[in-house]
């Protein structure tokens, strides 16, 4: 009788052999910015995202930017802004992170007479952590002597607290949303190959406001963060696969006696 091993036989361990128990996370990016303006209708403004702290791994990075002082003419205005954005993806079979934050310093936004706010600081952060099929999330909002339209805003709102709902016009504050695989998600739980965290510590919305004899429409995001991490299944050894080739041995064990 032949001693080799059996062709199903070693499909059989090859089967067994393919359970996954650890993951590789592959990719990993974020990004901080002070401010984004745009606006249209009753007044036109646009200010793009700055200042901005980004990176895309791996490599790892760890990136920072600042200003000391910010204008949008007709909208808002600054003091030192702060952004950061990090990620130790490596390549090396281990959970990862990626995460970002940004610091809006002695903020004064003022769209008369519709709005007003002002705040001693805001912050956000985001961090996306984990590897596949178990990523972790945290996303904060630190929100220090505001005011909106006069009323005080909580130091640390709940997530995707809305401030002011009135005239088409929408503040919300510790803005959370979540990418689950490239897709809109409540979480990132469950089996999921990548997961994306965004934080608006401010969010501003004008829908149709009435602004003098015209109409006011667009955003306007102060203190954003983001982070996204990516991950893929690796394939190990499990103890079923480890039975398998015991009992491979023992067979060919028999056949060598024979």
């Amino acid at each position: 009788m032949s001693k080799g091993i059996p062709v199903f036989l070693m499909v059989g361990i090859l089967v067994m052999s393919s359970g996954i128990a650890r993951a590789l996370p592959t990719a990993g990016n974020s990004t901080g910015y002070g401010e984004s303006v745009s606006l249209t209708g009753a007044l036109s403004v646009s200010s793009p995202q700055q200042p901005v702290a980004t990176g895309t791994a791996p490599a790892p990075y760890s990136n920072s930017n600042n200003v000391a002082s910010l204008s949008v003419p007709g909208v808002l205005s600054t003091g030192i802004i702060l952004v950061n954005a990090s990620s130790d993806v490596n390549g090396v079979n281990s959970p990862r992170q990626s995460s970002a934050d940004a610091t809006v310093n002695d903020l004064l936004l003022v769209i008369a007479p519709l709005l007003s706010i002002s705040a001693t600081s805001v912050q956000s952060t985001a961090l996306v952590s984990g590897d596949y099929s178990a990523f972790s999330t945290t996303g904060t909002t630190t929100i220090v002597g505001a005011l909106v339209n006069g009323t005080p805003v909580p130091v640390n709102p709940a997530a995707n607290t809305v401030l002011l709902n009135l005239g088409g016009i929408i503040v919300t504050a510790n803005e959370q949303s979540y990418l689950a695989d490239g897709l809109p998600a409540a979480s990132c739980a469950g089996a999921v190959a990548s997961c994306k965290l965004i934080v608006n510590a401010i969010h501003i919305q004008f829908i149709n406001a009435v602004l003098g004899l015209g109409l006011l429409n667009g955003d306007v995001f102060v203190s954003h963060s983001d982070a996204y991490l990516q991950a893929s299944p690796v394939p190990e050894p499990t103890t079923a696969a480890l039975l398998g080739l015991g009992l491979v041995g023992l067979l060919v064990s028999r056949r060598s006696s024979r």
